[in-house]
């Protein structure tokens, strides 16, 4: 079908009747309209009638055009009017004047046309420029019926700031105005404006309240953001540390930072009972480095303990598979993998899996017993809920336990309330020294829950567990209750158990001293325990014994009955071994007078006069010979030891009487504390301790050139020097002097030749004494310590015992300190995980999610 079309603009028109043409508005038919003519389009010429009807001439081909009218301010040229209205009704809303004006449509995207648009007629895509959003636009297809069509408006986007490359003129005038007005305004701020309240605003709003939001009555007030309140409650102090720990853990930095960091992350969610977000920090530790997962270790034995309590056997053994699996790859070096063995050790055997941790238990327990008494100390005063090293340090039974690695074990479980298991493994120990360590450690960690929590079943099995175990652990156990009893200012409880512990002490029957057996006898003890000599397990541990009733005796105040006991502890250990001199002496004779001993062995052997059976004989019996010697050593170290605590404690002269005492006399008599022992130097220091300058005199005197045994000198000890120091200046602890207490606790480090351990505990012990006196100073003195990771342990003592003290939401008070504000990350981490483990002990944990 064929329409009509305009012989003005060539488009066809539907309607057959219609007379002029819809969209240009000219005659259908040739002929003049009766409406105006369309306005021309700006920048052609325009013909004017003549007066006589005619048309006039065109303008001169040379002559300019007239200029179009300017668009608009604001406005882009040849845009009339947006909202103009076709005088036509036509359905396509098309506007004959915009069918003239429209700008047309790009086929192809191009420089400035990449909005793709689609005619509604014929559906052909072309492309606009941003200028066209919303304007009359025509279609790029030639063919198109309804060519002219109205463009989408521009999407609204959000305003983007573009940061200006440089300042412009009118910029610089604004700065300018600016600045006049700060000058102002700072008038008006410092000297004529009243002084308004600030209005706090809190950050972490507590959600789910309902509280109004206050009007603030003058919008002139200073907002003033502010961290959160300190917390007020033990609950509030854990949620508050929870979130700090993992705050401080993500600003760690340095290889051994970030594993350790996640793994007191991991262990605080698991105390607090968060176990999904526990087990979120172990898996983001174990993918850290393949060469740090062990910091897992402990992680996952506390999920075995916690499933285990629980009654979810089935996570337990996954947990245990997941430790045992990287419990290879500690570091046999330092007190943190002990401290792994011994937790991983006590989720075994709350399993049930006693054999599978005393494998892991013997692996470990070496002759490293500076190392293995420091993870004693640790961990039975962060188990126990103690955090007072310097209180661990008195009860005997973590230096004289041993294997400690074992007693560090028996309180874990201990700390786990699995008080017949605890047993059952104390009494699996290797030997009787050992074994009764555990129970005394069993014991106190009883005595200690009883008395936060008084139960007269427990108090009951305490007491049966006492009368059940041998007369050496019974004593060692009275000792420990005792000891803690007195510690927690219970001094009657204390006078009782020691008045029991007299008696059971006075019941026993020391044996004589132990004598050098014959050269037969020497000979003959190949392949036998102690080179023939009898088991010295049970005589030193009931010597430790009556050692610990000594302690408890001085404690108390009763020094004369306290050094009466000493001294028959020493006797007891006497009868174990014969004296280090006299034993000295049998492998002195081998090196000087091999021939006369080779002769004497002849004699006593009956051997045949052949060289190689003397010689054989004669390497046999030095080779035993040596072992007894060992053995003589080993219990002289013990009555060194036990002699040196004595001094500090204050017995200065009977310590120096027994030195003099065994330094004349028989060979079998003879003790070396003058040669071979820090004795002398335990009295000359104690004695500045306590002010005995006649002990200084007398010290002095005994060790003059020229009066001295030859060969005899006084053994000096740089360390024990330094700690003196320590703790004299630490007696009277001042704010001030912390500088220069750190810097003691510095030269500590800087002494060679020493292990350590040695020094961890002497730093810990002081900081848990400064503690008792002033928590201020405890923290500025600790905060300082220029060791990393004595620093850590030093904190995170400190803010578990501030908590078990009552001083919780006071010690977070100290954390506000400009001080505080230097702590590592770190530092940190371990500070705040000290406070949920204090929390532990004070509140019941929070149900597990």
């Amino acid at each position: 079908m064929d329409f009509r079309t305009c012989p003005a603009c060539k488009a066809s028109v539907l309607e057959d009747d219609v007379e002029d043409c819809p969209f240009c508005g000219a005659s259908m038919s040739g002929k003049p309209s009766a409406k105006p003519p369309a306005k021309p389009a700006a920048g052609k010429p325009v013909t004017k009638p003549s007066a006589a009807g005619k048309p006039a001439a065109p303008a001169k081909p040379g002559a300019p055009a007239a200029k179009p009218a300017p668009p608009a301010k604001g406005r882009p040229a040849h845009d009339d009017d947006d909202d103009h209205e076709s005088t036509v009704d036509d359905p396509f809303e098309v506007d004959s004047l915009a069918h003239q004006q429209a700008s047309p449509v790009s086929p192809k995207a191009g420089k400035g046309r990449t909005i793709e648009v689609k005619c509604p007629m014929c559906d052909t895509t072309g492309y606009i420029a941003p200028s066209q959003y919303g304007k009359q636009i025509k279609c790029c297809n030639p063919g198109c019926r309804m060519p002219i069509y109205k463009a989408p408006p521009a999407p609204i986007v959000k305003e983007e700031v573009v940061q200006s490359k440089g300042l412009s003129t009118p910029v610089l005038a604004l700065l300018s105005l600016l600045g006049v007005g700060l000058v102002g305004g700072a008038i008006w701020y410092f000297l004529l404006r009243e002084e308004p309240k600030p209005v706090i605003v809190d950050e972490n709003p507590v959600p789910g309240t309902n509280d109004p939001v206050p009007d603030v009555p003058d919008p002139t007030n200073d907002v003033i953001v502010v961290k959160e309140p300190p917390p007020a409650t033990l609950p509030e102090v854990q949620r508050q540390s929870l979130k700090a720990m993992l705050d401080a853990a993500l600003k760690r930095d340095g290889v051994r930072n970030k594993p350790l960091a996640r793994q007191l992350v991991a262990e605080a969610y698991l105390l607090a009972g968060e176990k999904a977000q526990a087990a979120e920090q172990i898996d983001k530790l174990k993918t850290l480095d393949k060469n740090t997962v062990f910091y897992a270790v402990t992680p996952h034995a506390m999920q075995a303990e916690i499933a285990l309590r629980a009654g979810d056997k089935a996570g337990a053994d996954a947990a245990l598979l997941a430790a045992m699996e990287l419990v290879e790859k500690l570091p046999d070096v330092g007190r943190p993998s002990l401290d792994s063995v011994a937790i991983l050790a006590s989720a075994l055997v709350q399993a049930d899996r006693l054999n599978d941790a005393k494998t892991l238990v013997g692996r470990y327990a070496r002759d490293d017993q500076f190392r293995n008494v420091m993870t004693a100390l640790w961990r039975d005063g962060l188990d126990s809920g103690t955090f007072d090293l310097a209180a661990m340090d008195e009860l005997q039974f973590h230096e004289f336990g041993g294997r400690s690695l074992w007693v560090t074990t028996t309180g874990r479980l201990c700390a786990q309330g699995q008080w017949e298991k605890a047993l059952a493994w104390a009494k699996a120990a290797p030997e009787a020294l050992t074994a009764d360590a555990c129970h005394a450690a069993w014991a106190a960690v009883r005595t200690k829950s009883l008395l936060r929590k008084p139960d007269p079943a427990a108090e009951a099995a305490l007491t049966a567990a006492i009368s059940a175990a041998s007369p050496s652990a019974r004593m060692r156990m009275t000792a420990a209750a005792a000891q803690v009893r007195l510690q927690a200012s219970d001094r009657a409880g204390a006078e009782k158990l020691r008045d029991t512990l007299v008696e059971l002490v006075n019941g026993i029957k020391v044996p004589a001293a132990s004598t050098l057996p014959s050269m037969r006898a020497i000979y003959e003890s190949k392949g036998k325990p102690s080179a023939g000599l009898p088991d010295p397990q049970p005589g030193k541990s009931l010597a430790l014994a009556m050692a610990d009733l000594s302690s408890l005796q001085i404690q108390l105040g009763d020094k004369a009955a306290g050094w009466a006991t000493l001294q028959k502890s020493l006797e007891q250990l006497r009868s174990v071994s014969p004296g280090p001199l006299a034993v000295q002496q049998l492998l002195d004779q081998c090196a000087n007078n091999a021939t006369i001993v080779k002769d004497l062995l002849e004699r006593d052997l009956k051997l045949e006069r052949q060289e190689t059976k003397r010689i054989a004989a004669f390497n046999q019996y030095r080779a035993q010979a040596q072992i007894i010697l060992n053995e003589a050593q080993s219990r002289f170290a013990l009555q060194s030891a036990l002699l040196m605590r004595a001094a500090r404690a204050g017995l200065l002269t009977e310590v120096w009487g027994e030195v003099v005492a065994r330094s004349e006399g028989d060979i079998n008599q003879l003790e070396p504390y003058r040669m071979e022992s820090g004795v002398p130097l335990a009295v000359w220091l104690a004695a500045n301790t306590y002010g005995q300058k006649e002990m200084f005199k007398t010290i002095d005197a005994a060790y003059d050139k020229k009066k001295r045994p030859k060969g005899e000198a006084f053994q000096n000890d740089p360390l024990l020097v330094e700690l003196a120091k320590l703790e004299s200046m630490t007696s009277t602890p001042k704010m001030e002097s912390a500088g220069a207490v750190v810097a003691g606790f510095k030269n500590l480090y800087a002494v060679k030749g020493y292990d350590r351990q040695v020094i961890d505990r002497a730093v810990l012990v002081l900081i848990s004494r400064l503690a008792r006196q002033d928590l201020a100073i405890a923290f500025e003195y600790a905060r300082r310590l220029s060791d990393q990771p004595i620093r850590e342990d030093a904190l995170r003592m400190l803010a578990g015992w501030s908590v078990v003290q009552g001083q919780g939401p006071a010690f977070w008070k100290i954390l506000d300190s400009p001080g505080a504000k230097d702590l590592q990350p770190l530092d940190k981490v371990a500070l705040y995980l000290g406070l949920v483990e204090g929390i532990q002990f004070v509140e019941p944990a929070p149900a597990a999610k």
